[in-house]
């Protein structure tokens, strides 16, 4: 009966770990599709004037000025155009409306705001996707070792203390 219980712990802490190790498998594929796409919107061909809002497979960087900044979305004049991009912001570093920035424009939409103090990727831009990704990979990691190695250790501290018990009776 000890022997049966004994490889219970040690298949707990195999399955935690083979679990987290196949979720790291997913987001290090969602990593490498989103480097891929980061990889064509760095090489994609330079936009020519009417291409830039034009939703052409090309990326250009124009200046602008940011109107509004929440933790949801910014807007931004840019071009003479009026450009609001999705945002995930926990902090706000004091960007402030009115302040100038670089605005990068691929397939029509901005995807990122560079300025003094502060660098916006927008939500589900291929940077977005990898850092997220990055992000899940080191806490599946991080997770999936402690709890299979913590399963594992405590398992084999309560069979030990079992097995100094003196016997019930």
């Amino acid at each position: 009966m000890f022997e049966r219980h004994r490889a219970r712990y040690v298949w707990g802490s195999v399955a935690c770990l083979a679990t987290s190790w196949v979720m790291v498998g997913a987001a290090l594929i969602v990593q490498r599709q989103a480097e891929a796409q980061q990889r064509r919107v760095d090489q994609a061909p330079v936009c020519e004037s009417p291409q830039v809002f034009s939703g052409t497979a090309c990326r250009a960087v124009v200046e602008g000025t940011v109107t509004a900044l929440s933790t949801k979305q910014a807007e931004i004049d840019a071009g003479g155009w009026h450009l609001t991009m999705v945002v995930s912001r926990d902090q706000l570093d004091g960007l402030a409306p009115g302040t100038p920035v670089q605005v990068t424009v691929y397939r029509g939409a901005p995807i990122r705001l560079d300025g003094d103090r502060v660098h916006i990727d927008a939500v589900h831009s291929p940077a977005d996707r990898r850092n997220n990704a990055r992000t899940t990979v080191r806490a599946m990691v991080s997770l999936g070792t402690l709890l299979g190695a913590g399963n594992l250790v405590i398992a084999l501290a309560v069979r030990s203390a079992n097995r100094r018990r003196p016997p019930v009776g």
